[in-house]
């Protein structure tokens, strides 16, 4: 098996070749990855080949975002988001509108990650209020959809903060003064909250909360 970070560096380089085996090699966890989500919800299996195109889809975007310093390996990196991929399609496809044309997702069988085992989650135990699953997963979504657009120091903040590092140590880490540091925390931790919660600041403020 070729080494999967000399394909990634090759395929960056544009070799068609790397590329086309960088395809071969995580296929099959691709297939592995919906056949283990297929498991907990067997009536979408029909859509299988479905999943599976679009779960491919993911390759060349994980090739493009992987970087080496996420301290995971690159097909933990492709599993994740493949799965994100598999779960949003099985979520569009419980839609009324294909329960209606094909009556195969009941109330009670609504898609949520947390029904699945993970490789790389802590909690695998399923969370079976079909709301709360939706809600959990849409604010999971909108939190990633906002680390993706913040900036190297944020990000920085954002790590000190999960680490629970104390405020000495993560300004000295990130070579800022303390209050400057805590400035910077508490506009994360501002951002974070309104992610999770799915506010819009503008809003909050403008009715005075």
């Amino acid at each position: 098996m070729e080494n999967p970070y000399e394909l990634l560096y090759m395929c960056r380089c544009g070799d068609e070749w790397s590329q086309a085996a960088l395809f071969r090699q995580y296929i099959p966890l691709l297939k592995a990855e919906i056949s283990r989500v297929l498991h907990s919800y067997a009536r979408m299996e029909i859509y299988r080949d479905d999943l599976l195109q679009e779960a491919v889809l993911c390759i060349p975007h994980a090739e493009e975002t992987y970087r080496s310093d996420q301290n995971c390996s690159f097909a933990t990196f492709l599993a994740v988001i493949a799965r994100r991929k598999i779960f949003s399609m099985l979520r569009h496809y419980s839609a009324a509108t294909y329960v209606q044309m094909h009556n195969t997702t009941a109330l009670d069988g609504m898609v949520s990650e947390s029904g699945a085992p993970y490789e790389v989650m802590d909690d695998r135990n399923p969370m079976h209020n079909p709301e709360y699953h939706y809600q959990f997963v849409a604010a999971a979504e909108r939190l990633q959809d906002l680390i993706s657009t913040m900036n190297e120091r944020e990000r920085e903040v954002l790590d000190a903060w999960y680490r629970h590092m104390p405020y000495t140590e993560a300004s000295a880490k990130l070579g800022i003064p303390f209050k400057a540091y805590d400035g910077r925390l508490q506009r994360v931790k501002g951002k974070v909250i309104n992610a999770v919660l799915g506010e819009n600041p503008a809003r909050r403020k403008k009715s005075g909360k």
